[in-house]
């Protein structure tokens, strides 16, 4: 997951959160409620501008309109502290990938090949994306959406996703073989994720309206399951609307979120 990016959408959160109880505060009395109990009974007064005034029992709206004063300053205090804290650490926080800290180092400390980085399990982003892998050779004549690149894939859909990916400048493959315990399988993109240093896969699923869709799609995804490719942390799934539209703001998101 990138962690910067969910720093940030917590952030953002926050923020929207503040301001709404920012804007709750306008409309309620000023002042700090403190309270007093005689002959067990508990009565109020407020203070503010140096005057204490008395208000009695729970039944002055005011003594509720003065709690909920207290418990918006408390949580925009709360959220301001989170909003600080938020922003420092996204701020200095830097995901470890090998790209980056290969940038960092002196020359002399540098690989002259990607031996080194593969006998320890790390991934070179630039290298796997570049090299020729086993492809999904079914039904060609499908392909006939041409991306920014020049690749062609099957639907418009997947015209928008890869355009996406080849824009952030993403390591990806289109419709790379798997073979799972169930058959071989080729999700439609197959994405290097720098933060994680590992690949993930994104399907797109265009047809959910359609029985026979829905039912190949339940046995794709028992296929990952079984082969331990776990929903939302090593497969991500993206659908097209019942009207067949696509949310291409909503896949840029997840994008981000999971696959920087």
């Amino acid at each position: 997951m990138n962690v910067t990016g969910f720093v940030q959408k917590v952030l953002d959160s926050q923020r929207k959160i503040r301001m709404r109880y920012e804007k709750m505060l306008e409309g309620l009395p000023e002042g700090k409620l403190s309270s007093f109990t005689r002959k067990g009974r508990t009565y109020y007064r407020c203070t503010s501008g140096g005057r204490r005034e008395y208000l009695g029992s729970e039944s002055n709206p005011i003594v509720a309109q003065l709690k909920l004063r207290a418990f918006l300053e408390e949580s925009i205090a709360i959220l301001t502290a989170n909003e600080a804290a938020a922003t420092r650490f996204a701020s200095v926080f830097k995901n470890p990938d090998p790209a980056s800290v290969l940038k960092k180092m002196s020359g002399a400390c540098r690989f002259t090949d990607d031996s080194v980085l593969k006998s320890v399990g790390l991934i070179d982003a630039d290298q796997w994306g570049s090299v020729a892998y086993d492809k999904c050779t079914l039904n060609p004549k499908e392909l006939i959406h041409t991306a920014l690149d020049g690749s062609r894939v099957r639907s418009k859909s997947e015209l928008s996703i890869i355009n996406l990916l080849i824009s952030k400048n993403m390591s990806f493959r289109y419709e790379e073989n798997l073979y799972l315990v169930h058959g071989t399988l080729s999700p439609d993109f197959s994405i290097f994720v720098p933060s994680e240093n590992r690949v993930k896969y994104l399907e797109h699923c265009g047809m959910m309206s359609d029985p026979g869709y829905v039912r190949r799609f339940s046995v794709k995804l028992q296929n990952y399951v079984d082969s331990g490719y776990i929903p939302w942390r090593d497969v991500f799934f993206t659908f097209d609307s019942g009207d067949g539209k696509i949310d291409s703001h909503a896949i840029d998101a997840l994008i981000e979120m999971y696959f920087r």
